[in-house]
């Protein structure tokens, strides 16, 4: 099989499987919202996003890049963002994350803690995700069993 067919037929497996990635994005988001509310935080918001089929081909043609397979490869198919009002919750929402699901990688972009008093920086949490082993046996969530997101926590004034 050449590349380009390779390419062509990696497009044509994510548009098969795009609409799973859209129904697990938005039971991500509602589940996100639930969390929050459960342990009595106030968020200014929670957005969810499938990658478009023109995303992923760019992004599996990016040069540098290579994937073997990219379903399991590309990290943000799917993903949530949660947005917060502070920047103690970004890390308050982080560690409740790390007990309801289970963490495949974590990057944290110049958190507070390296920055100089007089610096603003980037404060962000990103996070790619697998539903933990009990989340993963209900009914509802079988369907996603195999999936994975991206999940990015920041706050409003990073966000904006």
């Amino acid at each position: 099989m050449s590349a380009s067919e390779l390419i062509s037929k990696q497009i044509q497996d994510y548009e098969n499987c795009r609409l799973s990635y859209e129904a697990f994005s938005l039971k991500l988001k509602e589940l996100l919202r639930l969390i929050v509310e459960a342990n009595d935080l106030k968020i200014h918001s929670i957005e969810a996003r499938t990658k478009t089929v023109d995303s992923f081909h760019e992004k599996i043609t990016r040069l540098g890049k290579t994937y073997h397979d990219p379903l399991k490869e590309v990290p943000d198919l799917c993903g949530c963002r949660i947005i917060t009002y502070y920047s103690d919750e970004v890390s308050m929402i982080a560690e409740i994350l790390k007990n309801e699901f289970l963490i495949v990688e974590e990057e944290l972009t110049h958190q507070a803690s390296e920055l100089d008093a007089d610096r603003f920086g980037y404060l962000s949490a990103h996070y790619v995700v697998k539903l933990n082993g009990q989340r993963s046996k209900l009914l509802e969530w079988r369907a996603f069993e195999s999936m994975h997101a991206e999940i990015q926590i920041r706050t409003i004034i990073q966000h904006a």
